[in-house]
């Protein structure tokens, strides 16, 4: 059971990550271009290979991540759990 338990945390915990990065970008729209424009020329570059997309995203998600968490007063977190 204890497992369950743990992937149901893991899975809210992801959640509210990824509602932060969202809520950023609502907040940041001048943000939402760059984003955009990375994923689309990421996913030419790396179409067969979705984990170097991953990671090639990374460097900007984490910035906005970072810039989200430091308005809030939350610490700063590592995005990359790969």
């Amino acid at each position: 059971m204890y497992g369950a338990e743990r992937a149901a945390l893991l899975a809210i915990w992801d959640e509210r990550r990824e509602r932060l990065f969202r809520d950023h970008l609502r907040a940041h729209p001048e943000d939402a271009p760059a984003c955009g424009a990375l994923k689309h020329r990421l996913a030419r570059e790396h179409r067969r290979d979705g984990l170097a997309y991953t990671r090639a995203k990374t460097e900007l998600i984490q910035s906005i991540v970072d810039r989200a968490r430091d308005a809030r007063g939350l610490p700063r977190i590592d995005v990359w759990e790969g």
